[in-house]
């Protein structure tokens, strides 16, 4: 179930993401998939994620676009960064990361995401690179083992998924 809560633009509110989350919890959904990110950590959507997870659902979330061409630096955006969410890099057709992928220790896992085909708007497809292409796959992923495991706690389903 899509729940907007950034403009078109891509930019939004923290608590027009929380909203969302908050809905998420509301409705009983298994996955929130979150394809955005900030640098600047809050507590607010901190305890929203902490509390969505606590109460069965798996978070997922895009690790972010600033990474270094080394890949040394801990460059995980938030929420991804919080340990109840799933963050996912970045990984290209050859199974190397891209340059962009934000890296560090809170990294999960990675998927597909340099030029990934998308639906975009006005009925068009587009090709687009980035964690937020990453983090839908790993969260069908997740449905689908979730699907499969019915009974399986988040953890156990986290450690599927790894």
């Amino acid at each position: 179930m899509p729940i907007k809560v950034l403009g078109n633009d891509g930019a939004g509110y923290l608590s027009d993401i929380i909203a969302g989350i908050d809905w998420c919890i509301t409705n009983k959904m298994d996955i929130i998939n979150l394809s955005l990110g900030s640098s600047v950590p809050s507590t607010a959507l901190q305890q929203e994620v902490d509390k969505a997870y606590n109460q069965g659902i798996l978070v997922v979330a895009a690790a972010g676009n600033d990474g270094t061409s080394d890949g040394s630096t801990d460059t995980v955006d938030y929420p991804a960064k919080y340990s109840s969410v799933i963050a996912v890099a970045a990984i290209d057709s050859n199974n190397k990361r891209p340059s962009f992928s934000s890296t560090g220790n809170n990294v999960e896992v990675a998927a597909p995401g340099v030029s990934v085909l998308s639906t975009y708007l006005n009925n068009k497809y587009v090709s687009m690179s980035g964690t937020s292409m990453s983090a839908p796959f790993v969260t069908g992923d997740l449905a689908l083992l979730k699907q499969a495991n019915p009974g399986l706690s988040p953890n156990q389903l986290r450690a599927k998924l790894k």
